[in-house]
């Protein structure tokens, strides 16, 4: 294409004008193939941001099954005791925050107030 625009400039009875259009025309070709390698890059850009996303929301889910499956499993007295029914009461609030699509808001919260609490080591002082 860019042969056959110089071929018509060299063979015109107008150069300057046919030489013009031939410039006008090379720009636009360069400019749609600027736009077409920004969209690609835009698009590679996309999917890797969505993949990232998909990604996280899986390991998210699989954090609330696992605080979910520690929640049910535990006894009553490994609860803090600040409420009534504690194990009840968390698994209420980890299958609301799932039903509402912040289970790993309610995961992370069960983790901090009760599972890590938990796992704190204690050091007796021995006299």
């Amino acid at each position: 294409m860019i042969l056959m625009l110089l071929q018509n400039v060299a063979n015109s009875s107008n150069p300057v004008s046919d030489a013009f259009a031939a410039i006008i025309a090379l720009f636009f070709i360069f400019f749609s193939l600027c736009i077409i390698l920004v969209s690609s890059i835009i698009m590679i850009v996309m999917w890797l941001v969505m993949g990232l996303v998909i990604l996280l929301l899986f390991i998210g889910m699989i954090f609330w099954a696992v605080m979910l499956i520690d929640c049910v499993q535990r006894d009553d007295e490994d609860f803090p005791k600040n409420i009534d029914n504690p194990k009840t009461t968390w698994i209420i609030i980890l299958v609301a925050t799932f039903i509402t699509g912040l289970a790993w808001l309610g995961a992370f919260i069960y983790y901090l107030m009760v599972k890590k609490e938990r796992q704190k080591p204690t050091f007796d002082k021995k006299e």
